[in-house]
C-alpha cells in the first residue's frame, strides 16, 4: 500500500507541473481582446502580469487582471455573471461567482457569444524575404497554400520590423528586405507592389484572417554586412523613425519632425544610451510620450489604409531588465530609480497599448488584438 501511495502522489505531483507548464504556454503564446462580459469580464480585462512589460489594457480602465504565477487576480467586486464556461471540450452554460482569485484554467465568454478556435500563424519577414533577392509574390501564394492546407484560420504577418514597412508606406519608408540589396540602397525604394494588400487578397480568398504583426518599440536594425560602412539608415522619404527622431530638423520639408538627439533611445542603468550594433535592434523609449504618438500614428494608418482582421504586437516592452534611464524616465519617474519606478514604466507599456487598442477599435470594432509576450 505504501508503494502504491508514493507512486499515486508522484503521478500528481507529474501531472501538476504538466499543467504548469501548459498554464504558461497559454498566457505566453497570445492574449486576445474578448468581448465584455456584463459586469465586467474576465479575460478581456486590462491584463497586468507579474512581468507586467505586456500588459494588455483591453477592457475597462478600472478593472484589471493580473497573473501571479498560476493564479490570476480579479480586483472585481463579489458579483454573479452568467457566463459559457470552457470545460474540457464541452461548453456548460453556468453562472460563475466572479472573487478575488480566479485561477487561469477558467475561461469564459459573455454567454451566447459564438466559440470560436484560432489557429495563427506567424509569417516574419524572415519567412519570405531576403537581402540577396527582390520579394516575390510568389512566396507569399506559397505561403497562404500551405497554411490553409494545414489548417490555420489566421495570418499573423509582419508589417513593420524597425521603423519600416512592409506595405505602400505611409508614415515609415519601404523595407529594404522587400527589394533586396544592400540596405544603404534599398531602404525606401518601392519594391513595385503592395506585400500587405496583396496577402490580404490572397488570404481572404481562401477563409483565412490577416492581422497586422508590428513590432512597437523597435526603431531601427543596424546592416549586419560587415562591407556596409554605415550603421545608421540612409535617408529617406518619409523619413526612417531614427532619422526623424535624431535628427528631425534636417526633414523641414516633413510634419510631425523630432530632432531629440539620442535621448529618445533607451539608456542602460550607467545612463548610456543604447549604441547602434550591426544586426542588433535599436530600441526606443516607452518613457517618450512623442514614441507612442508615433507608434499610435503608425498603427492608425494601417488599420484605416487596410482591411486588415487584427492587430498583433511584438517587441512591446523594455529591451531588457538594466533598461531605461533615458532622461525623459528619470524625469518623469520622480528621480532616482525607486520601487514605484518599475511600477511607472510597466504603466507606460499599458498605456500604449491601451492606445492602440482604442484606435483598432475605434476604425475596426470587430478586429481582434493581440500580443507576443514574455512570462
Amino acid at each position: 500500500m505504501k508503494g502504491r501511495c508514493n507512486i499515486g502522489w508522484r503521478a500528481r505531483i507529474a501531472s501538476v507541473r504538466k499543467c504548469a507548464r501548459c498554464l504558461w504556454l497559454f498566457v505566453l503564446c497570445v492574449v486576445f481582446c474578448q468581448p465584455e462580459l456584463n459586469g465586467g469580464s474576465v479575460l478581456s480585462q486590462g491584463t497586468n502580469h507579474v512581468f507586467r512589460e505586456m500588459a494588455l489594457a483591453v477592457g475597462h480602465s478600472s478593472t484589471e487582471f493580473r497573473v501571479s504565477r498560476l493564479r490570476a487576480r480579479l480586483d472585481l467586486p463579489r458579483s454573479s455573471v452568467p457566463l459559457t464556461v470552457l470545460r474540457g471540450d464541452k461548453s456548460v452554460e453556468d453562472t460563475q461567482q466572479i472573487t478575488p482569485v480566479t485561477y487561469l484554467p477558467f475561461v469564459a465568454r459573455e454567454a451566447g457569444a459564438p466559440m470560436r478556435e484560432l489557429r495563427a500563424l506567424w509569417v516574419t519577414r524572415y519567412d519570405w524575404t531576403s537581402l540577396e533577392a527582390a520579394a516575390r509574390p510568389e512566396a507569399l501564394d506559397e505561403i497562404v497554400a500551405k497554411a490553409s492546407g494545414a489548417g490555420f484560420n489566421v495570418l499573423l504577418f509582419q508589417v513593420r520590423a524597425a521603423g519600416d514597412a512592409y506595405y505602400t508606406p505611409g508614415l515609415e519608408p519601404w523595407a529594404a528586405r522587400l527589394s533586396g540589396g544592400p540596405i544603404s540602397e534599398t531602404l525606401g525604394v518601392d519594391p513595385g507592389w503592395d506585400p500587405l494588400a496583396y496577402l490580404i487578397d490572397a488570404a481572404h480568398a481562401v477563409g483565412l484572417e490577416v492581422h497586422a504583426y508590428v513590432n512597437v518599440y523597435t526603431a531601427w536594425q543596424s546592416p549586419n554586412d560587415p562591407t556596409e560602412g554605415f550603421l545608421w539608415p540612409p535617408a529617406t522619404t518619409p523619413p526612417q523613425m531614427f532619422d526623424r527622431f535624431t535628427y528631425g530638423p534636417r526633414y523641414q520639408a516633413h510634419p510631425g519632425e523630432y530632432g531629440l538627439g539620442y535621448t529618445w533611445r533607451q539608456y542602460d542603468e550607467q545612463g548610456v544610451p543604447m549604441p547602434l550594433q550591426r544586426g542588433q535592434y535599436l530600441w526606443a523609449s516607452p518613457g517618450v510620450d512623442l514614441v507612442a504618438d508615433h507608434v499610435t500614428a503608425v498603427v492608425e494608418d494601417i488599420i484605416q489604409r487596410y482591411p486588415v482582421d487584427g492587430l498583433h504586437l511584438d517587441q512591446v516592452r523594455y529591451a531588457g531588465a538594466q533598461y531605461s534611464y533615458d532622461p525623459f524616465s528619470i524625469e518623469s519617474a520622480g528621480g532616482e530609480p525607486s520601487e514605484t519606478r518599475a511600477d511607472w514604466q510597466r504603466d507606460r507599456v499599458t498605456m500604449l497599448v491601451r492606445r492602440l487598442r482604442d484606435a483598432v477599435r475605434a476604425t475596426r470594432p470587430e478586429a481582434m488584438v493581440s500580443a507576443a509576450v514574455w512570462p
